[in-house]
């Protein structure tokens, strides 16, 4: 019997991994218009983010009794299906190193700094691992529980930083941004979110398949906005000009938060909420590898050896980039590449998937009405 999960975890977890990116590496500070606008493209990119998903969307309503790699071979047939199955296999995986490397980079850098890189990759995937092997349904109960933990801590550190807030960094609104600097970053930025296929790949999952737009659209406007409230409280702390030139704003500004000095390590607990997302966003990555590989490769839940191999290349090829590069420094190099890959598989492959689809669209339906 398949596992079943609500709306409201999914959305749950949509939401919570998607606050995960800003917490750790903020990448608005690396997207135009460079100044105090940008909590604007934040709210705008949910327009772009709704219209380039348009594709997945329509697939997933489509098709809501599979997950992406069950219909990709239904579309195309069982051969081409799996090799871009695989291909969509190999993205999740990249989503797994990337949040590995910035994960262990933070804790190397900012937490643990006496600790060796080798330690702390063995022990975040050891974790990820032992979480992924629970299941789909302990994973969304999970992160139920954990997404108001994270967002009640998150509020009450903006609360407790409202005393260093200066309001003039806002200004002046619109000023120094065009339009046309505005919409591109929005777009840009629309670029950045996978949340998208948590959604398609646990679509078989889910107890209300008719909840799919419904999901979708509240998993995004509740984490843009709140990631909107977590940029403009950097600002307002920290400035942009400084912003762009520190690595994870966010625990900076937790770290200026003084409470009558009350709260001496006042930063442990904004950790305790990035420690949360990021292992949140770390899991569910390495969760959509191994349901893409079991489809692809037919395997039922029992099978465990999946989440081990790819437990074992995640963690390899994460220790293997951290030894050669900061994975932080080359962060807007890093991230180029993957908006790149996010457009193919995101974008560009869903498209052509449904017109590959609205042409055969009648012996797919005749060889489904016939099963």
């Amino acid at each position: 019997m398949v596992e079943k999960v609500t709306s409201r975890q999914l959305i749950a977890l949509m939401t919570l991994t998607r606050v995960a990116t800003v917490i750790s590496v903020m990448p608005t500070i690396n997207i135009r218009p460079y100044n105090q606008d940008v909590w604007i493209i934040v709210l705008l990119s949910i327009l772009y983010i709704h219209i380039f998903m348009i594709p997945l969307l329509f697939l997933a309503n489509k098709f809501k009794d599979m997950c992406i790699i069950d219909y990709l071979e239904k579309i195309y047939g069982i051969g081409i299906g799996k090799v871009i199955g695989v291909l969509y296999g190999l993205f999740f995986i990249i989503q797994v190193i990337d949040g590995a490397t910035i994960q262990t980079e933070l804790v190397a850098t900012s937490i643990l700094p006496d600790t060796s890189q080798g330690v702390i990759v063995f022990g975040m995937m050891l974790t990820a691992v032992y979480c992924v092997s629970r299941g789909v349904y302990t994973a969304l109960r999970t992160a139920e529980i954990l997404t108001p933990i994270t967002f009640f801590i998150i509020g009450f550190l903006i609360v407790l930083g409202v005393s260093n807030f200066e309001y003039n960094l806002l200004l002046p609104i619109l000023a120094d941004s065009t339009l046309t600097d505005i919409n591109l970053g929005a777009m840009e930025l629309s670029l950045y979110f996978v949340e998208i296929f948590t959604l398609t790949m646990l679509i078989p999952y889910l107890e209300n398949k008719e909840d799919i737009n419904k999901i979708f659209t509240k998993s995004t406007i509740y984490s843009l906005v709140i990631i909107a409230i977590i940029i403009v409280v950097c600002q307002l702390t920290l400035g942009v000009d400084y912003m762009r030139h520190c690595n994870f704003p966010f625990l900076h500004f937790a770290r200026s938060i003084n409470v009558f000095d009350v709260f001496e390590r006042i930063d442990l607990i904004a950790v305790i909420s990035w420690l949360i997302t990021s292992i949140s966003r770390l899991c569910t990555a390495l969760l959509l590898s191994v349901l893409a590989f079991r489809a692809i490769f037919n395997k039922d839940n029992k099978e465990k050896i999946i989440l081990i191999i790819i437990g074992i290349i995640a963690s390899i090829a994460t220790f293997y980039i951290l030894n050669i590069m900061s994975v932080i420094i080359l962060k807007k190099y890093i991230d180029w590449i993957l908006n790149i890959l996010f457009v193919i598989f995101g974008i560009i492959l869903p498209s052509i998937t449904c017109i590959v689809y609205f042409i055969r669209r009648k012996s797919i339906e005749n060889k489904s009405s016939h099963i």
